[in-house]
């Protein structure tokens, strides 16, 4: 087997991991997710899945897929859930990381393109956060462990 399938393979896995010891949380009702940071997160692993697909990415478009379902279903939940209480910063946040989006898919420039996404992940990442500072009981830890191993992977 090639590398890169192992790789995309392995990396789907530990993800997948991760997104069911998170999904664990959620339905013990131990974790309650922040819904404006994993819609903004599906939604841009959505596009990047469409990008990276549409390039000839293949195997390592998966990963992307894969995330983007999982965040919409996690934002899904958090928002059913009605748990956390939005206040204006995040509704700012949720605005500034939706407009980074926009210009990112509006970008011709790569490099402007990687530098607006990466602005848009950590504006739509300080709502949780935020939350996790306030309620860090609320948050999922080993879920974000296991999440290490994905970023190292991917």
């Amino acid at each position: 087997m090639e590398y890169k399938i192992l790789l995309g393979y392995s990396a789907v896995a530990i993800e997948i991991f991760s997104y069911l010891i998170y999904f664990f949380g959620i339905f013990k009702g131990r974790t309650k997710p922040h819904a404006f940071t994993w819609f903004v997160w599906g939604v841009a692993n959505i596009i990047a899945f469409a990008a990276i697909f549409i390039a000839g990415g293949g195997i390592g478009s998966w990963i992307f897929g894969v995330n983007a379902a999982c965040c919409l279903i996690i934002s899904a939940i958090g928002f059913r859930q009605k748990q956390v209480l939005y206040d204006l910063y995040d509704w700012f946040a949720l605005f500034g990381s939706l407009l980074g989006i926009l210009l990112w898919f509006l970008s011709k420039n790569p490099l402007c393109a990687v530098i607006l996404i990466s602005a848009s992940d950590i504006i739509s990442m300080t709502p949780t956060l935020r939350k996790a500072y306030k309620l860090p009981f609320e948050e999922n830890m080993a879920s974000f462990a296991v999440g290490i191993f994905y970023y190292c992977d991917n």
